[in-house]
């Protein structure tokens, strides 16, 4: 684990030059830029009291993140470089060494790229299209 400040550099390089993550991203945040992005992730993760933060590297060099909050993966990334079946095979194993067999991710559907991998980990979509609404008092 690690705290956000050694975090915010994971997401940094988990996209790094992965334009396309723009077109992904929250469609409720006015994003431009990868900074934008990578910014709005630490940010978001800051205003969640009890979450977990995960560092990755490979081979020393620092390659992605993921958080998770209770049983349910939060945010994830790995660089772009890095994607490719082994890297991303050990990526989806230290999740689940955090997580467990049974969890859950809440995506966008418009985060094709997202739910595809997810799906290729054995993960099953749920509900689709779908909106979540909370109480906050």
């Amino acid at each position: 684990q690690v705290d956000i400040d050694e975090l915010r550099e994971y997401i940094y390089v988990a996209f790094e030059g992965d334009d396309e993550i723009i077109d992904l991203y929250d469609k409720g945040v006015p994003v431009k830029s990868l900074v934008d992005v990578c910014e709005n992730i630490c940010d978001k993760i800051k205003s969640v009291e009890n979450i977990s933060k995960f560092a990755v590297k490979h081979c020393g060099e620092k390659v992605g993140y993921f958080v998770y909050e209770g049983n349910s993966l939060v945010s994830f990334g790995i660089n772009k470089e890095c994607r490719i079946k082994f890297l991303l095979e050990r990526f989806w194993e230290l999740i689940k060494e955090e997580l467990g067999d049974e969890f859950t991710c809440t995506l966008f559907s418009y985060n094709k790229r997202g739910i595809e991998w997810l799906e290729k980990c054995g993960m099953s979509v749920l509900f689709e299209n779908i909106t979540i609404l909370k109480l906050c008092q």
